[in-house]
């Protein structure tokens, strides 16, 4: 394969010339339409909550937002999502969700899983924020349709679609010498709608190894790309993800120093959807991705090379009735893993179906049904049920199967290939409640959950004060918790408060798990002094947590943004990270960051 840095300038305008689609009024009009075709091109706004026994957050980006990174924005909107900040906003972050690990946490780009390096854990895609319309945060049964590695569950990148006309350009610059330049266009031209995106970002880094007095940079350039060809009754899509990053890293063996990984990425999704009817609706999906991976190593001139093909090919049928909504389908993935010891692949195929009805004018129950056969593996059945009751308390269950990845499997050297899958189960109670006055409108949300996952994958030393890790099966983990989220949402100003509570315990110590709090929150106050002038302050805390070297202190975090539209098309915007300069670690073994400073130039065309 060609050096993917090298593709997205000529992808960016391919894509402004392909054909794609966005939703028309006919296709929108249910608020019960099935969740795939109503999510990414299709919809930029449509939302899950109306199948029973989900909770929905959604987030917006704000012009705030822009050199964040989207664990960042998440961790800060989600109650429940940490985000332990084990490096700068371009390398790895340990992010926890629910207390555990977000591997159990199905990231989606346009409705569609993202592809990762060596078909590890999945990670959240490195786009421009520019290019983001929406994120959803999705809890409850909505295993059946997505797929069933989602316990903790759905976080849905939605990109701009075009569907109205944005531009514009940022100029960043700040502490540590990161520069950041990211723009987008969007726009429609009759039955054609584009959008294209970019972003390049570079900094010297800071020393968030405990180990090393080194600094640790990077130098990442993504882009989004979307065009669509809309008819009244079908549509057809194409999009384009591309990023490259070089990351200095750090090798943590006795000899360790500096080293270098590049990363490159491709993903291309066509979709084609088709309403029949008012009652009939289809889309089918083609998805081809493929990771590139170069670890270097420090002091030598040896490459490890890995890389991952993976390729999605997905029906999905939908019939909606005035009381019944049905959405059945079948994918097919077959994923290829390639090192320069070893290579193995994979075919992973489904099929599922799930409902919703609406039994009474106050109650709506939901199921769901998948069956996943791995080659191997062997079969993997999963359910979901749910009701909700005047669509302000819900209650869902269901499980989740989760094979070994490559990396737990085959990784060189270190790999486990007597690994058994993990297997959970999820009991959510949802209470939620909209209050609207003529000054402001307030969600309130309230969580509370039970489960439990076996098999769970932990890397750990194959002997004590051993360097060599390896992955084992630790047994079974009991997980509970709680989350409340509010916002007061007003003209002139917003404030939202979260909060989490969670316990994942490793049955066979009765522990909590390392690097997870027990405790977790946010909170944010935005307000508009003028129509060109918007301060944001943003807490965030991290409770303590036990870890290998000991007790990890409780984490409190304050930081400020505040923009300014200078004139009609220019505005300027300031941001200050952890005011208090808290030098205390979020995760074992890596520096926090001290207190930072961006200075952002915009253009709004």
């Amino acid at each position: 394969m060609p050096h993917l840095r090298i593709t997205p300038i000529t992808l960016a305008l391919l894509s402004l010339y392909s054909a794609q689609t966005l939703a028309n009024d006919s296709l929108q009009s249910d608020e019960r339409m099935n969740v795939l075709i109503r999510k990414g091109h299709s919809a930029p706004n449509a939302t899950t909550q109306n199948y029973s026994g989900d909770s929905v957050i959604k987030i917006v980006p704000g012009s705030t937002d822009i050199n964040k990174s989207l664990d960042q924005l998440i961790s800060e909107n989600s109650p429940g999502f940490v985000n332990t900040n084990s490096g700068t906003s371009k390398h790895n972050s340990s992010n926890y969700h629910r207390g555990l690990s977000d591997k159990y946490t199905l990231y989606l780009l346009n409705g569609v899983a993202f592809p990762t390096s060596t078909l590890g854990s999945q990670s959240i895609p490195d786009i421009p924020v520019e290019s983001i319309e929406l994120i959803e945060v999705i809890r409850g049964a909505q295993a059946s349709l997505y797929g069933s590695s989602s316990l903790t569950g759905v976080i849905n990148i939605i990109t701009k679609t075009g569907a109205t006309s944005d531009a514009q350009l940022n100029i960043s610059t700040g502490s540590h010498n990161t520069n950041r330049l990211g723009g987008v266009y969007a726009d429609n031209f009759g039955k054609f709608h584009v959008m294209t995106s970019f972003e390049v970002d570079k900094s010297d880094g800071y020393d968030f190894i405990e180990a090393s007095e080194d600094d640790f940079g990077y130098q990442t350039y993504s882009m989004s790309s979307y065009a669509a060809y809309v008819t009244e009754s079908s549509r057809l899509s194409l999009a384009i993800n591309n990023g490259t990053s070089d990351l200095e890293i750090y090798e943590s063996f006795p000899s360790a120093g500096k080293a270098e990984t590049t990363q490159d990425t491709l993903q291309l999704t066509g979709k084609y959807i088709q309403v029949f009817n008012k009652h009939f609706s289809s889309e089918f999906t083609l998805s081809s991705a493929q990771v590139d991976l170069e670890a270097g190593h420090h002091n030598s001139t040896d490459v490890d090379l890995y890389s991952t093909d993976e390729t999605l090919t997905q029906l999905h049928l939908n019939s909606e009735w005035s009381k019944v909504t049905v959405n059945l389908g079948g994918e097919f993935i077959h994923s290829e893993y390639d090192s320069n010891e070893n290579g193995e692949d994979r075919d992973q195929k489904a099929l599922y179906i799930a409902f919703s009805s609406d039994v009474t004018d106050y109650l709506n129950v939901s199921g769901g049904l998948r069956n996943d056969n791995y080659s191997d593996f062997g079969d993997a059945l999963t359910y979901s049920a749910g009701f909700s009751l005047f669509n302000t308390a819900s209650l869902s269950y269901k499980t989740s199967f989760t094979a070994p990845s490559y990396n737990d499997l085959y990784w060189p050297d270190t790999g486990n290939a007597n690994l058994e899958a993990e297997e959970g189960e999820m009991l959510e109670l949802s209470l939620t409640h909209n209050i609207d006055t003529q000054s402001a409108h307030i969600p309130l949300k309230f969580n509370i959950y039970t489960g439990s996952l076996d098999n769970k994958i932990e890397w750990a030393p194959i002997a004590p004060g051993s360097w060599t890790w390896s992955p084992f099966n630790i047994g079974e983990v009991e997980i509970k918790g709680a989350e409340v989220y509010m916002q007061y949402n007003a003209s002139n100003f917003i404030f939202d408060i979260a909060g989490a509570y969670s316990e994942s315990i490793d049955k066979s110590t009765n522990e909590q798990l390392d690097n997870v709090p027990e405790w977790s929150g946010s909170s944010s106050f935005q307000y508009n002094v003028t129509n060109s002038i918007t301060p944001k302050f943003i807490y965030s805390y991290i409770g303590e947590r036990t870890a290998s070297s000991g007790e990890l202190d409780a984490v409190h975090l304050l930081d400020f943004a505040i923009s300014y539209q200078v004139i009609k098309h220019i505005n300027v915007g300031f941001s200050i990270n952890n005011i208090t300069d808290n030098g205390k670690q979020f995760h074992d073994g890596y520096n926090a960051d001290g207190r930072t400073y961006q200075l952002t130039l915009g253009a709004n065309l």
